[in-house]
């Protein structure tokens, strides 16, 4: 495939969500520092997440074009990690699997923000004139420009529901949160529940514009590659010995033709055979019974 660039989409797990109970047993009071949950904080910028104490706008911290990233997030796992071992073993596993999702999503982040923009395709000028050659390789380069087009775009537009539902999953997951008044190991399962969906919709969200960049040059290549058959087929020159090649092409795909249809023909009248001997069985079947 004849490409000027090259791209690789970072495969994402945001699919399906296993929701995990909230565990009923002890719920004691966890150690760990807070500032307390508040409705009228905002999110300090720079400032690691809590997940017993999340202020609106908490995922900004994790803003990929920020030059100290990988910083950001040592900093956050620290806290994560001092929370998970302050829990008891009760609410240490779901937890654990939970900070795994964590993990997954801002790995995706950080490669995401590895990522270069694609280049806008240059449209090449046409040739003056073209061999039968020249267009055959064109149709074959759009036949498969538009085949991995259409295969990505259901992928594209999957992505954009699942961004509108992690968005519905977030505020009944962060709702839930907020009713949780004491700072105990339950909080901290809701929180990560709705940090690791949280960054799930980060993701999603900065991988978008990408799709859509690529897209839209799959878009703008499939029009040109269109342009230039047609302007390929204005500006053909064939010489008689391909036209001879052609002229022999057509016969045998005319005889081929032909033969298929011979097949067809036989197999429809083998076909009213069986029909019409099944209708005069079912009618000697029927005047015997009737007699």
């Amino acid at each position: 495939m004849m490409f000027r660039y090259s791209y690789t989409f970072i495969v994402l797990l945001c699919a399906i969500f296993m929701p995990f109970h909230l565990l009923a047993k002890s719920e004691e009071i966890l150690s760990f520092p807070i500032d307390g949950a508040n409705d009228e904080k905002t999110h300090t910028p720079g400032t690691a997440p809590n997940p017993l104490d999340l202020q609106p706008n908490w995922w900004t911290y994790f803003d990929i074009n920020s030059e100290n990233f990988i910083e950001r997030i040592n900093e956050f796992n620290l806290i994560i990690n001092d929370l998970i071992n302050s829990a008891n073993d009760d609410y240490k596993k779901v937890s654990i699997e939970l900070n795994s999702r964590v993990q997954a999503s801002l790995k995706a982040l950080d490669e995401l923000r590895k990522l270069e923009a694609i280049p806008i395709p240059e449209k090449k000028a046409f040739k003056d004139t073209y061999t039968l050659d020249d267009a055959r390789n064109i149709v074959s380069t759009l036949r498969e420009v538009d085949s991995i087009y259409k295969t990505q775009l259901p992928d594209y537009k999957d992505d954009q529901k699942i961004i509108k539902a992690l968005e519905r999953k977030i505020d009944t997951l962060y709702a839930t949160y907020r009713k949780i008044e004491t700072s105990n190991h339950k909080k901290l399962v809701a929180g990560l529940e709705v940090i690791a969906t949280r960054l799930s919709w980060l993701v999603s969200t900065k991988k978008q514009p990408l799709q859509k960049d690529q897209q839209d040059n799959f878009k703008t290549r499939i029009k040109w590659l269109k342009e230039e058959i047609e302007h390929a087929l204005n500006n053909l020159q064939i010489t008689n010995n391909e036209l001879k090649s052609i002229d022999n092409e057509i016969s045998k795909k005319q005889a081929d033709l032909d033969a298929v249809q011979r097949k067809y023909i036989d197999a429809q009248s083998q076909t009213l055979e069986i029909i019409e001997e099944d209708l005069v069985s079912s009618f000697k079947s029927s005047l015997f019974k009737q007699k």
